[in-house]
């Protein structure tokens, strides 16, 4: 009898590694002065995905890799400048998964992969963002949750 879903053994997480992670910041005195990230703060956030990659060997692996960005484009002491942002946050992370499945089961476990690999890495992409922020002198940020 066939399965109609796969169950949660079926997706090993290997690791990840952040692959690319940038902080852009407009020189101003109004940004540079005061936090300006409190005051009323208004950011842009947008996601991407790049297409999953598969690694030859044993049991079938893949490469996910998921990005994010955050621009700050103003507050209530500076206008909202949406063309160009007072500060654009980038980041991207990889990670390497495995899925053990039967050889009939593979296509939708690939499916399945590409919801719960971004789902998986969100959280590590998000702290790491939220800490160079943070240590580049800007109150910390809420990234929102991802429903992916």
């Amino acid at each position: 009898m066939e399965e109609s879903s796969i169950n949660n053994t079926w997706l090993e997480f290997v690791g990840y590694k952040i692959v690319n992670i940038s902080c852009d910041v407009m020189p101003i005195v109004g940004l540079l002065m005061e936090n300006a990230t409190r005051n009323n703060a208004e950011w842009a956030f947008s996601t991407g995905f790049s297409p999953i990659t598969s690694i030859t060997g044993e049991s079938p692996s893949y490469v996910v890799t998921f990005g994010m960005k955050a621009d700050f484009i103003g507050n209530d002491n500076l206008p909202k400048n949406t063309e160009k942002p007072y500060i654009s946050a980038v980041g991207a992370i990889s990670g390497i998964f495995r899925i053990d499945v039967e050889e009939k089961l593979l296509p939708k476990a690939e499916e399945q992969l590409k919801v719960q690999g971004p789902a998986i890495l969100a959280p590590f992409l998000r702290a790491a963002m939220t800490s160079v922020l943070s240590i580049s002198g800007f109150s910390g940020i809420i990234f929102p949750l991802i429903n992916v």
